[in-house]
């Protein structure tokens, strides 16, 4: 009696490779872009974070405050081009008396920093698998205003009698 032998099967796992590759490339170009998402959004919220917390001082303008966040996605992006952060959006509101500037705040007001990026100009891949070009990210933070408020100067009168 012969023993059998296996029937050979040359370039199937070739074609196993070609018939999986695409998910597999498809899966981790997704988890990327997700991981880009989820990064972006972090240096968003830090930025967002210390801009507002510099407003709360009151010593410095909106557009200084703006410049701070911007100062703040540049180098958390690493963006020394200015390419990936020339739509960035930050906009500073005190929520108590909107339309005033930052350096117009009293003690206590809410001052509020939003920053919002389209994710196209921050993405490293330039392949929509889990964004569209349409996809905006945003980051708010609200930080409450760290005057002092003004001690009395005048000096109460000791009660006669």
């Amino acid at each position: 009696m012969q023993a059998i032998r296996p029937v050979r099967r040359r370039g199937s796992a070739a074609v196993e490779l070609a018939l999986t590759l695409p998910l597999i490339i498809a899966m981790l170009s997704g988890l990327w872009e997700v991981g880009r998402v989820i990064e972006v959004q972090g240096v968003m919220a830090n930025a967002a974070r210390e801009a507002a917390r510099q407003a709360a001082t009151g010593q410095y303008t909106n557009a200084q405050v703006q410049q701070i966040a911007l100062n703040y996605m540049k180098a958390g992006l690493n963006d020394t081009t200015g390419t990936m952060t020339a739509n960035l959006g930050v906009t500073v509101v005190d929520l108590n008396s909107p339309g005033i500037d930052a350096t117009a705040a009293t003690s206590l007001d809410p001052i509020q920093v939003t920053l919002t990026v389209p994710f196209k100009d921050v993405r490293w891949i330039k392949m929509p698998l889990v964004t569209t070009d349409a996809t905006v990210l945003t980051s708010q933070m609200t930080w409450t205003c760290l005057l002092d408020i003004a001690y009395p100067t005048t000096t109460p009168q000791p009660p006669t009698g």
